[in-house]
């Protein structure tokens, strides 16, 4: 009798300290600071980059008739902007798509398709010194005088290399190619030969790329949807040595519904995660993590972070654990909205998401700031504010270690569950065998 007791204590505070961990390693809403704009013009595709913690760089395409591309740097404390360098223009033709990397504490690159010059892929090369922003000369990569892409992307490899990722106007497919700072002080950039990563047939469209191994023994990973395939995601890993690229794996398919709006970040050496809208799903919005072996890629099951129609997304990796997904929520009036995600082995679960700015917004594009654990940058078109290119500082409540996000971990439902139906097995035991003990003294 007094053992039925004791157990049924026992399990009722082991089922109470398991609520009590999972509502404490809830990861909770995000905080922001105030915005700051930081191009006052209708802003189109932007993105942005942070140096360091303190500083970062934002490329943005704006104009209501002629969209030039500039770019500008701005200061910041915490979550507060404190102050931004003067705009310099990169391009003053028609500017496609922006994408910017980091390089150094005081480099980047911006790579975009140039628009007034034949939607050849373009990059320039910037640099910061005694608080002056310059950037160089315009390079085209491929064959003389340059080759129409849409959309590329790029990620760092090393304090002077980059690897750019496209799709080739010509054919559709898609493509990589190297391009390195070779001379630092005068800016120039050269390109080794564009490598084709996808034959699409009926084309493939996004192509991201997210470097995984930096500064030694290249490795990046290109994801991509194929338009033959029903718009299939699909990624494939990349090496390489000087300026040549291989691919020596097969495609890996991550989701066969109908993949849009897919971005990528590395997580580690060997794993990143992609999210991505799925038409297929009312496009919904979804995350997932890969995992690298050699050449050869292994998915994890993906999760949801948006129950309704998801546009604009990107996403980026505090650290090999706990990421951000910026989006244009558009089941809620299409605000731009932020989310935690939480990385166990290949597993990610999201939690609570938060609105950065409650009016229409476009072209999110995120970025961690380094060496902060919890802080990162939103640049986005703010529709509330003449679609000025605008920014935000956001910082994570809990940073430093794997949590579990909302009350959503099948784990600790189940953990929780029979350890709270035990609880009720035992105690009903224990009246029952109270109540007996009372007959038998009558």
């Amino acid at each position: 009798m007094k053992y039925f007791r004791k157990i049924s204590v026992i399990i009722c505070i082991i089922s109470l300290s398991a609520i009590l961990f999972t509502m404490n390693h809830t990861k909770a809403a995000l905080n922001f600071g105030s915005e700051m704009v930081i191009r006052t013009a209708t802003t189109y595709q932007n993105d942005v980059t942070a140096l360091y913690d303190g500083r970062f760089v934002a490329a943005v395409r704006s104009g209501s008739v002629v969209r030039t591309g500039t770019v500008r740097y701005c200061d910041h404390t915490g979550t507060t902007i404190t102050s931004c360098s003067t705009v310099v223009t990169f391009n003053n033709a028609n500017t496609g798509y922006i994408q910017i990397a980091r390089l150094t504490d005081t480099s980047f690159v911006i790579v975009y398709n140039d628009m007034g010059s034949y939607d050849y892929g373009t990059a320039v090369y910037g640099s910061i010194s005694a608080g002056t922003l310059t950037v160089g000369s315009e390079y085209k990569w491929g064959t003389s005088p340059g080759v129409a892409v849409v959309e590329p992307h790029v990620d760092r490899l090393s304090d002077t290399k980059f690897v750019v990722t496209y799709k080739q106007t010509s054919d559709g497919d898609g493509y990589s190619v190297i391009g390195d700072i070779t001379d630092v002080s005068n800016k120039i950039i050269t390109f080794g030969s564009p490598v084709k990563h996808k034959d699409a047939g009926a084309g493939v469209d996004r192509n991201v790329v997210a470097s995984l191994v930096e500064d030694s023994n290249f490795k990046f990973v290109v994801a991509y949807h194929d338009l033959e395939a029903t718009s299939d995601g699909a990624a494939k890993i990349g090496t390489v040595s000087g300026n040549v690229i291989t691919f020596g794996g097969s495609e890996t398919v991550f989701d066969t519904g109908a993949v849009q709006r897919e971005m990528i970040d590395k997580l580690n050496d060997n794993k990143f995660v992609i999210s991505y809208s799925d038409n297929a799903d009312l496009s919904r919005g979804y995350s997932i993590i890969g995992e690298v072996s050699g050449n050869s890629i292994i998915f994890g099951t993906r999760d949801k972070f948006n129950d309704a129609a998801t546009d604009h997304i990107d996403v980026a990796a505090l650290n090999e654990y706990t990421i951000n997904v910026a989006y244009t929520d558009v089941g809620n009036s299409s605000y731009g909205t932020s989310i935690t995600g939480i990385v166990t082995n290949d597993v990610i679960s999201h939690g609570l998401a938060s609105v950065y700015n409650s009016s229409t917004t476009q072209y999110n594009h995120i970025s961690y700031i380094p060496n902060t654990s919890q802080l990162f940058i939103i640049t986005y078109s703010d529709g509330g504010n003449s679609n000025y290119g605008t920014a935000i500082i956001g910082q994570e409540d809990a940073p430093g270690g794997p949590a579990v996000p909302e009350f959503t971990s099948w784990v600790m439902r189940i953990i929780v569950g029979t350890l709270g139906f035990m609880a009720v097995i035992f105690f009903g035991i224990f009246i029952k065998k109270k109540l007996d003990s009372r007959k038998d003294k009558k």
